[in-house]
């Protein structure tokens, strides 16, 4: 997947980041409207099978220093492999994401986050570890309400009555 040029939403593509230096394993998917510090791209270095939700931004520089000092804060960013980062969160310079995590919608990451955990907030914070979250999910998807089709018009009234008082799942 690396040589070939995928097209985002928004019509951005993942070779121009990798023509400025980032780097990006196999099977990493960009929802879109993501942003990806152009101060230094060479400085973001992403696993194997990373999604990053809508929005995410993905900063390697800090420039609260510029102004008395001259100069910006610069400090790499490492994501690990099979991680998840929900939409609108902040990854801050300096951070690594280890492996197995889930980083939830908003959240702003400002500390490394070890192996296997699911952390959300601002600051971000560990909440619970990626098995123990996802096996609670996997034993309430038994017994949610579970969409297996793309929603149409002619759904929309019986999906608000069947949320009205639930929770569930879409493929």
């Amino acid at each position: 997947m690396l040589g070939k040029i995928l097209q985002l939403k928004g019509k951005i593509k993942l070779n121009m980041y990798k023509k400025d230096g980032m780097i990006f394993g196999k099977n990493f998917q960009v929802m879109g409207k993501c942003k990806f510090d152009k101060v230094a791209r060479c400085l973001i270095q992403i696993g194997d099978n990373v999604t990053l939700s809508s929005s995410v931004q993905i900063l390697v520089h800090d420039g609260s220093t510029k102004s008395k000092l001259g100069y910006s804060k610069l400090a790499k960013v490492t994501i690990g492999n099979d991680v998840f980062i929900g939409s609108r969160a902040m990854i801050l310079p300096g951070v690594t994401i280890g492996n197995n995590v889930i980083i939830g919608a908003g959240s702003v990451v400002r500390q490394n986050i070890p192996d296997n955990c699911v952390v959300m907030g601002n600051p971000a914070q560990i909440i619970t570890q990626t098995d123990k979250y996802l096996q609670k999910n996997a034993e309430r998807l038994e017994k949610s309400i579970v969409i297996k089709k793309k929603i149409k018009k002619e759904d929309f009234q019986s999906i608000r009555e069947q949320f009205n008082k639930s929770k569930g799942y879409i493929i």
